[in-house]
């Protein structure tokens, strides 16, 4: 009798305790601040959300593609922030120089990967971006922010979510936005490589004056070898059992005037930071 009391007991002392990430986070006020000084940056947020509310921010400008409608983004300034954090000002410098570098990164990533592109276009504003993501580490905002409301808050998709966007026009200087669109891009890609472009190679490399030589030790004695930083340009290819092969004319030895003439296996490109030669 003893042990159902009990156990009545404590069930009732469940029931009274609150659950866990069962209350409502209320948003009504989710303002971004801003001040711009040239090509400084300055922002901060006004909210009524918890300190401890996770912010996605971003200072990001907008690029398009040769040949694509698409627009995509590449920023300045990233960060997983906290509202606590964002009480105080985020100084960004909007930095041409470093805008240009991240993009040529991208550039060439994708180049290896077999997909160049070339930048037709790049805006002329900036644009500063605040957003509460899903899954916060405050258990009050319920699972993916079921309990996140008030009149602040958007439903996208049955998720809510709320953000502040700010844009502001900072040119990119016209030497820049000219280096950036006039630069031809062609693939990195060992399996994919374009004709009639100078690519630098950056390790010791087989060449082959033969593709077709059927004596195997023969070939192997007519292999020679390419030395890292010599330039090789392709003028044909072929595949051979299931592999590409590219004829090429390297230059190589001292000051490049060494010219050689060969086959060049794609698998033999592999890993290396092949480099276009301007």
């Amino acid at each position: 009798m003893n042990k159902i009391i009990l156990f009545l007991c404590y069930s009732l002392l469940l029931c009274l305790l609150p659950i866990s990430g069962s209350s409502k986070v209320i948003c009504n006020k989710f303002d971004l601040d801003s001040d711009v000084n040239k090509n400084v940056v300055k922002f901060w947020l006004s909210t009524d959300l918890p300190d401890d509310t996770i912010v996605m921010t971003s200072v990001c400008r907008q690029y398009w593609k040769k040949n694509n409608n698409e627009t995509y983004v590449l920023c300045y300034y990233q960060s997983k922030s906290t509202v606590n954090e964002l009480q105080h000002p985020i100084v960004v410098e909007i930095n041409d120089a470093l805008f240009k570098k991240k993009l040529e990164e991208k550039q060439q990533l994708l180049a290896k990967m077999g997909e160049p592109f070339e930048v037709s276009r790049i805006s002329d504003e900036i644009e500063i971006g605040l957003t509460v993501p899903i899954n916060q580490k405050n258990t009050n905002f319920g699972v993916r922010n079921s309990n996140l409301q008030g009149s602040k808050i958007i439903n996208n998709q049955g998720l809510n979510i709320t953000k502040a966007e700010k844009k502001y026009k900072i040119i990119m200087s016209d030497s820049d936005v000219k280096a950036i669109s006039n630069k031809k891009q062609y693939s990195l890609d060992p399996y994919n490589l374009n004709l009639d472009v100078p690519y630098r190679i950056s390790k010791r490399t087989p060449i082959s004056e033969r593709l077709d030589q059927k004596d195997s030790i023969r070939a192997i004695m007519e292999i020679k070898y390419l030395p890292p930083g010599t330039i090789i340009r392709i003028f044909k290819m072929e595949k051979k059992d299931g592999g590409q092969y590219y004829y090429v004319i390297a230059s190589a030895g001292e000051n490049l005037k060494q010219n050689i003439k060969g086959w060049i296996s794609s698998v033999a490109l592999l890993g290396q930071n092949l480099q276009i030669v301007d």
